[in-house]
């Protein structure tokens, strides 16, 4: 019996990495060729999904980041061996949703929780790789875009970075309790 349990455990993670790099970098690399500024969101929606139905399906500690160190392998062997804040991004990613999901187990709570890290991680990446400055290529398009909507008085850097952050919590909380309803969703049709 325990032989058939660590199978399926397995095979589930190799699934889950595999879907997951496969995801990130094609579908990834052609919603970045769009250049959308909302572009990080798919693919952050789809690493919350398969963090909540990986650690479902496999509750044990440690398989989430497994997943994550397997798709980061998978996806240097997609993009000819190249590493570079994308393929850390998977580690660190998946280092959130690993802690996130391990501490406050898998819940509907842990889910929003979840998400809303994770898609603000993904937002926000950019301010680490440029040393903290809040002039990252994505808040700039951003507050471009909001100038139709503000006035010059609420177009501050920081006040953008601000209306940046909300959006994002609002888009990780609706991110998180979507994945959770799918997982669900998923776990029933399995068990029938």
């Amino acid at each position: 019996m325990k032989n058939n349990k660590s199978s399926f455990y397995i095979a589930i993670i190799a699934l889950l990495s595999l879907s997951w790099a496969l995801v990130d970098v094609f579908l990834g690399g052609w919603i970045k060729s769009l250049h959308l500024v909302w572009a990080g969101i798919f693919l952050s929606f789809f690493s919350i999904f398969i963090f909540i139905l990986g650690k479902k399906l496999i509750p044990v500690f440690g398989s989430v980041m497994l997943i994550g160190i397997l798709a980061a392998f998978f996806k240097f062997l997609l993009t000819d061996f190249a590493t570079g804040p994308p393929f850390y991004a998977l580690l660190i990613e998946a280092l959130i949703g690993e802690l996130c999901l391990t501490i406050l187990d898998v819940k509907r709570f842990s889910s929003v929780i979840l998400g809303i890290l994770v898609v603000n991680y993904t937002a926000f990446h950019p301010l680490f790789q440029m040393g903290g400055s809040l002039n990252c290529r994505y808040i700039i398009i951003f507050k471009r875009m909001s100038l139709s909507f503000f006035s010059n008085e609420f177009t501050s850097t920081i006040s953008m970075t601000i209306y940046y952050l909300l959006i994002h919590i609002i888009i990780g909380i609706i991110s998180g309790l979507i994945a959770w309803y799918i997982s669900n969703l998923i776990l029933i049709k399995l068990k029938r």
